[in-house]
């Protein structure tokens, strides 16, 4: 059964760019990039073509609900001193919520100061600053550390920035950010 007052399914732009695909295959993205340009096409009868694209995400068993089963460790490695360097940044329509966070320090000496952000390119905001005299840095075990759950964007995103504290040393920081995707 069509959609009540819809146009035709062969006139749908929806059942047209999918039609030789198999729905099981399809990613989100490949349905967030269709439903994108259909937006920006301006389709006429867009609410009946979003009824569409739902009913076939749902028949593919690709309906965005929960958490997605795609999780990494981003790792990062800061060679510099005094720089606010971007750890994670996810892609335009991705939320993804930070799980754990270590870092090592190669060729320590001294304090390595840490300051953690949430930034938007414009504004770094300030997660926790905290100083190691450690090789094995673990911000979110650090009494400072926010006791919430921290969602990135593509426009709020994950930085850090090392330096020595106190004539502290290092060659290098290296960082694992544990991750996972929300939407």
């Amino acid at each position: 059964m069509t959609l009540p007052f819809a146009d035709k399914p062969e006139d749908s732009r929806v059942y047209t760019d999918l039609k030789t695909l198999d729905l099981s295959q399809l990613s989100q993205d490949e349905f967030n990039t269709l439903r994108q340009s259909m937006e920006s096409q301006g389709v006429n009868g867009l609410e009946d073509e979003y009824r569409r694209l739902i009913l076939l995400q749902m028949a593919g068993n690709n309906f965005p609900s929960g958490p997605l089963a795609q999780s990494k460790i981003v790792t990062k490695r800061i060679t510099s001193t005094g720089v606010v360097e971007t750890v994670f940044r996810p892609a335009v329509g991705e939320v993804w919520r930070i799980l754990g966070l270590s870092g090592v320090v190669s060729n320590r000496s001294g304090t390595v100061r840490t300051q953690i952000y949430l930034s938007d390119g414009t504004t770094d905001m300030d997660i926790v600053l905290f100083d190691a005299a450690s090789s094995n840095l673990r911000p979110m075990s650090d009494a400072d550390y926010p006791d919430t759950a921290i969602f990135l964007t593509n426009d709020t995103y994950f930085a850090i920035e090392n330096t020595g504290s106190g004539g502290g040393t290092y060659d290098y920081v290296e960082w694992y950010l544990n991750v996972i995707r929300v939407r």
